[in-house]
Parts: structure tokens; sequence; C-alpha cells
């Protein structure tokens, strides 16, 4: 890629519009590289660690401590502040209550501590002694929410005094790959009621987050989110806790594309969102948090580019500079918004390149493992990992596999570091977010 291109990619993905004549001016002697590309989404998210929570969503349970350690240092290197990981009820407790094992789970905690990074846990994943009758998925519903409620308790028992003091109840629940046998508001209410009052009993100045919402649209087996979320509202729901999670995957355009069917538009920009309906339903002013967002980065069908976002040819996923946008749009959006309380890229790692599944490869992971590392995809839906893999591990020196990212790269980032670190500007109180042309 030549180096002029590269600059009018990173421009793209700077904080900033008006910034770009310094930077240019600044790094002037440096080569910008295939992997500086995405460089400004992460130094986006280091300017805002401390004001706007960032951080990234994926299991992080590696198989050794070792691996472990490097994970997490990588999390570091990257300049996010949490990490969002499903707290398996039904690895805790798979037999019973009687029978807990935290083995798998504690080493987490402690070694996201050690390194100052927060953690975002998602209680989740229904044990076999609790599922209803007739569902033999750990996404089933739980045929008891106060044995929910109870494991919620231990949990915030056992982590709370080692610092993690916010939780998200479930994931996903309009929908049935994860709520199963199928949507139910009553039930998640049910479910949700109980969890909180018990998490706040151990801990009172616990935080709360419903279960991010699905982008899908109301079909068979999925209520769309801002439906769930309006009969969510009508039952309460909003008031048991302290934020709305929901997951604005905008994929194929970014985040600011001027379209009503934009999902990102769905939080605050569009007459009907889920601002709007938490005012109407007497929730003024309760935050956002977009516990997941990202896009595909790999596929064998059509890609979304910068330059053309393929709308109607159904692209199956993002190109590195679309991506780029993405990830420095969302960042900027969400950080001056009044209504979005955090921003959790999802995933960690990128899945990598496709086997002959017809799948397409999950993206969005912050880091980009070497080709001969690389798993091979999960599933067609999971978002943009490498867009930020690039992006947010070329300033960071660390990739995946903990190889080096080459010294132009790294001083290219130095410099969009020292200009991104400057103040954001506020937009003043009242006004709706700006488009970004």
């Amino acid at each position: 890629m030549s180096s002029k291109i590269c600059r009018l990619l990173l421009l793209f993905a700077l904080l900033d519009a008006g910034l770009a004549s310094r930077v240019l001016a600044g790094a002037a002697s440096v080569s910008p590289t295939l992997a500086s590309v995405d460089t400004a989404a992460r130094l986006s998210v280091r300017a805002t660690r401390g004001t706007l929570p960032i951080g990234l969503s994926d299991r992080f349970r590696w198989p050794s401590p070792t691996d472990l350690a490097k994970s997490l240092d990588d999390a570091v290197a990257l300049g996010v502040g949490w990490l969002r990981v499903d707290l398996s009820w039904d690895e805790i407790q798979h037999q019973s209550p009687a029978d807990s094992d935290w083995s798998a789970f504690d080493p987490l905690v402690d070694a996201a501590a050690a390194r100052g990074l927060r953690l975002l846990p998602i209680l989740d994943r229904t044990p076999p002694w609790v599922r209803p009758a007739g569902c033999d998925s750990d996404t089933c519903a739980p045929a008891d929410p106060n044995q929910f409620a109870d494991f919620a308790a231990a949990a915030a028992r056992r982590y709370a005094p080692r610092g993690v003091r916010t939780w998200e109840i479930w994931n996903e629940p309009n929908i049935d790959i994860f709520w199963k046998p199928s949507p139910d508001l009553a039930r998640y209410v049910a479910l949700l009621r109980p969890t909180v009052a018990a998490i706040r009993g151990v801990d009172p100045g616990a935080t709360a987050i419903s279960g991010g919402l699905s982008s899908a649209r109301t079909a068979p087996g999925r209520i769309a989110g801002l439906d769930f979320l309006r009969a969510f509202a009508a039952l309460g729901g909003p008031g048991l806790v302290d934020a709305i999670g929901f997951h604005p995957y905008s994929f194929p355009v970014p985040p600011a594309y001027p379209a009503a069917w934009n999902v990102w538009a769905e939080m605050e920009r569009n007459p009907t969102s889920v601002e709007s309906i938490l005012a109407s339903s007497g929730y003024p002013g309760k935050k956002i948090w977009i516990s997941e967002y990202g896009a595909p980065t790999n596929g064998p069908g059509i890609a979304a580019t910068s330059g053309d976002y393929r709308i109607g040819a159904d692209p199956d996923h993002a190109d590195e500079a679309l991506r780029a946008v993405m990830a420095t749009q969302s960042v900027q959006l969400a950080r001056n918004s009044p209504v979005i309380g955090a921003l959790f890229w999802y995933s960690h790692r990128d899945l990598g390149p496709m086997r002959a599944t017809g799948r397409a490869s999950s993206g969005s992971g912050a880091l980009t493992a070497p080709p001969s590392r690389r798993t091979p995809p999960c599933s067609r839906r999971s978002p943009p990992q490498r867009l930020v893999s690039n992006a947010l591990a070329a300033a960071g020196r660390v990739t995946a596999a903990g190889h080096g990212w080459d010294e132009a790269a790294d001083r290219t980032a130095e410099v969009l570091l020292r200009v991104a670190r400057q103040p954001g500007r506020a937009r003043p109180p009242g006004t709706r977010q700006a488009l970004p042309t």
C-alpha cells in the first residue's frame, strides 16, 4: 500500500478532522504501514480512558496462566480499562450449588486486578439441574429465577471484595440464540428483579446493567431491540438497573451513517430511540452501555469498503479502512453522547481467515494473530475483530502472538497518540450528535 493511501486512510481514523494537518506534519518522516491504518482507533480509546469507559468483550479464559497473562497484557498495551467476560453459571455450579467451582474464573479476577483492569462479568448460562423440562441448552431461561439470584449473590460475595462491582444480567435476552425456548419479557424481568436485589444485598453500591440487546429485527424467535425495550419499560425493567445494555452493530455502514435503519441511530438519533423510549416511560437520563460493537472481518463474499458500503449487495465483511472508520466514529460518537455510558469492542482477538464453512470470520478483535496462529471462525454474526486488531495493536507493540510491530508503525503511533491526548470538544447540552462528513 502506498504511503499516500495509508495517510488518507489514517485521516479517516483521526479523533478530530481539524487535527489532520498537525498529525501529518508531525509524522512527515514516518512511513505508514498497513498496521498503522487502524492506529487512531486505539488512540481514540486511550484518549477517552478515564472519561468514557472503554473495554474489550471476550472470554479471556485461556488454558494456562501464561496465556492469560499475555492476553491481559495485550489489553493493557491497547489502553483499554475494562474487560467484559462471561461468568457462566453452568461452569461454576454445573452439578449443584454445593459443588461450586470458581477455579476457572478466580485467576482472571486476580490477574485483571493486578493490572488495573476492571471487569464487567456477564451472569448467564443455565446449568442442567435448573433448566426447564425439555430444554437441554445452557442458554435456556432458568426454571427458577431465585436460584439464579442466589448464584449472582454468591458471585458478588466472592468478587466484590476483589473490586468486581459491575454486573451485566444475561446476554441478548431478546433472541432465542441466548434465551431459549424463545424471548419472554415477563420471564426476563422476573429473573432480573431478584437478581439485582440479591447482588445489592451483598454490595449496595454495585452497578447493574440489563442484558445487552441484540440488533436483530423482529422475526420468529427474535424481538427487535426497541420493541423489547418498550415492553421492558412497561414492566418497570429500567427501574431495576443502572443502565441499559445495547449492541448497536451498524455493519455494513459506520455508526454516523444517516439512515433510520442504522442500528446505531436507534440509541438516540432517530425520533423513536432507546433514549426517547426511556424518557417517555419515566426513565429520562438512563444511560446506555454499548456492551458489544464491531463488524465482520472476513468472508467468502463481498466486502463493504470505506468508499462503497455495498448496501443492497449483501456484503459479509468490512475491509480494513472501513473498520478503522467504524472504530473511530464509534468512539467519537460515544464520547460526545450524553446518554452513552460505556463502549466495549467485541472482541479481543481476530479469529482469522475463512475455512471451507461458507461463513464469514468473526471480526473486530483488538489484536490480529499471525496467520499460522489464527483460529477458525465462530459464526457469521460475530463482529469486527481485525479492525481494532491492526489498529489498536499497531501502537501497542504487542500482537496476540507476542510479536512486536515495526519501528515505523510505532513511531507513527506515538505521534498520533500525542495529538489524540489533547482534550476533546464537548457538545453543548441538549444538542444532537453531529454527523461527520
